[in-house]
């Protein structure tokens, strides 16, 4: 005899998953119609640790404490927020650090509105070695409804007309400013459900694992120079970390894979013109849509 329980509360079963992941697909694939977009977009929060230290190692069976070599900093992290599309396309990661703030509060408020977050030292060090316009700090490291305004003009103040974007339950994604700004820069945000990450976010499905594969192939290459020169451990600086998040995301290449599998794509502006008659849309806009009465030579009434 042998007692089972639910190791979670709350737990889905696959089926429910499946049936919740496939209501979902449709609601993007009626939003899309409905927008007249071809294109949907979505971006997740990652977190990327200073040193990619092992959680396996080999010792002596029996052995209580196994003594791992490193430099001290194993619990500094940074945010990285990696955005693409269902056509392939991929936006510059967007990095949050963590750093102390200013005891003096008209200089912090001097380092956020002008320098990002940074210290002024700091900042010379990230003009001149990385991406500046991309890379953030406060004092958590993790994204907040602020930067994720930043975030949103930085990524989509430039593109002209309505996009579609699907974003996880962070609290951060949903604030009244980060609502406001999706209102002013056209963009229509779609939450994913709950429970249903694994399958119908595509950054899950595609593209974070591969991504945090590639920074710890990088953080491996460095150790084993510092250990075949005999050098002292050394926690790999801001500028190094930011440059190894570019590489690694640009190393990436199937980003639309990632839709596909979590069927959330739609190819062609035909398909969404065809979505559109399907779920008996008559307003896209003036170049996609057509009333039947209009292909017939009729004229359509105002209740049409």
């Amino acid at each position: 005899m042998s007692l089972r329980t639910r190791g979670t509360q709350g737990q889905q079963t696959p089926e429910d998953v499946r049936l919740r992941a496939e209501e979902f697909w449709q609601q993007v694939a009626a939003e899309a119609a409905r927008l007249g977009v071809s294109e949907v977009w979505n971006a997740d929060e990652t977190a990327v640790f200073f040193e990619l230290l092992p959680r396996k190692t080999v010792d002596t069976v029996g052995t209580k404490t196994v003594w791992v070599r490193c430099a001290g900093a194993e619990k500094r992290h940074i945010s990285v927020l990696l955005l693409g599309s269902s056509q392939g396309k991929k936006m510059p990661p967007f990095v949050v650090f963590k750093e102390v703030p200013s005891r003096i509060p008209e200089r912090q408020k001097e380092n956020d509105s002008g320098r990002n977050g940074f210290g002024k030292r700091v900042w010379d060090k990230i003009k001149c070695g990385c991406s500046n316009n991309t890379t953030f700090a406060n004092k958590t490291g993790w994204l907040t409804g602020s930067l994720i305004v930043r975030w949103l003009d930085l990524m989509f103040g430039s593109m002209p007309g309505p996009k579609l974007l699907l974003l996880d339950e962070f609290s951060g994604h949903w604030t009244p400013e980060v609502l406001a700004k999706c209102d002013e820069l056209q963009i229509k945000l779609l939450r994913i459900p709950a429970g249903c990450t694994s399958v119908s976010q595509p950054a899950d499905v595609s593209w974070n694992r591969p991504f945090k594969a590639h920074m710890r192939k990088l953080w491996v290459e460095r150790l084993v120079a510092m250990v075949t020169n005999k050098t002292q451990f050394e926690a790999p600086c801001r500028v190094t970390v930011r440059r190894w998040v570019e590489e690694a995301w640009a190393s990436l290449d199937a980003i639309e894979n990632g839709f596909r599998a979590s069927r959330i794509v739609i190819d062609t502006d035909a398909q969404v013109e065809t979505l559109a008659l399907e779920m008996g849309l008559v307003e896209l806009n003036d170049s996609h849509v057509v009333c039947d009465e209009e292909e017939e030579g009729g004229s359509a009434t105002e209740d049409e």
